[in-house]
């Protein structure tokens, strides 16, 4: 930004940040996104819809649409591992032929 306004004459360490500056960060700890993580799921399990969660959490509708996915994808993985336990039992029998 200060090599924008400058021309090109300065450089961003070249120059004192101004005291009414604040530095603070744009997003929260990843303990906050975990936590509302949590309530979407467990809204989502009381059969809530999308666009009811992202209005009472005051999230974005994408954000709880990525999050459900996100929900149901691990909920796919885990019947799967499932299913292949069942089946590691079978092959290892075989293994002895």
């Amino acid at each position: 930004m200060v090599a924008y306004l400058s021309g090109g004459l300065l450089y961003g360490r070249e120059v004192d940040r101004p005291a009414w500056l604040e530095t603070r960060r744009k997003k929260g700890s990843v303990r906050e996104a975990a936590e509302r993580e949590e309530k979407i799921v467990e809204l989502m399990k009381r059969k809530w819809s999308v666009r009811r969660i992202a209005g009472e959490l005051g999230e974005k509708y994408g954000r709880v649409q990525y999050v459900v996915r996100k929900w149901k994808g691990r909920e796919k993985a885990e019947g799967r591992g499932r299913k292949a336990e069942g089946r590691g039992a079978m092959m290892g029998s075989r293994k002895g032929r």
